[in-house]
């Protein structure tokens, strides 16, 4: 496979796998959300904005429209009642573990094809 070619099957792999997604930045949220999650750590707006995904009006745009939608969730936290923890849907979970399946499979096909 010829590196346009794989590249474009990334992308369509990209496309199924995140329907709801429009931008960079939103996928970058997810898989960062994501992240903590599977870690059992908790994140915050704060955190997400101190990563530099994007800039802060742009979280801000892109955490609504995915908080709308059921992507991810806020709820309050135990510990503080003033802060809003951000986790992804189960749904969600799912799709980007099918992600990281299709993603290796290719990934492995790639490397077996060779240059």
């Amino acid at each position: 496979m010829k590196v346009f070619e794989y590249l474009t099957k990334l992308r369509d792999i990209e496309r199924t796998c995140f329907p709801s997604t429009q931008s960079l930045a939103e996928r970058d949220i997810c898989l960062a959300i994501g992240l903590h999650n599977e870690r059992g750590a908790s994140i915050t707006l704060k955190d997400l904005k101190a990563f530099g995904i994007a800039s802060h009006a742009t979280i801000e745009r892109a955490m609504g429209r995915l908080i709308a939608e059921g992507t991810i969730h806020q709820t309050v936290s135990r510990r503080d009642g003033r802060r809003r923890e951000l986790k992804l849907d189960s749904a969600t979970a799912r799709k980007l573990g099918r992600y990281h399946t299709a993603l290796q499979k290719s990934f492995d096909a790639y490397q077996g094809e060779g240059d």
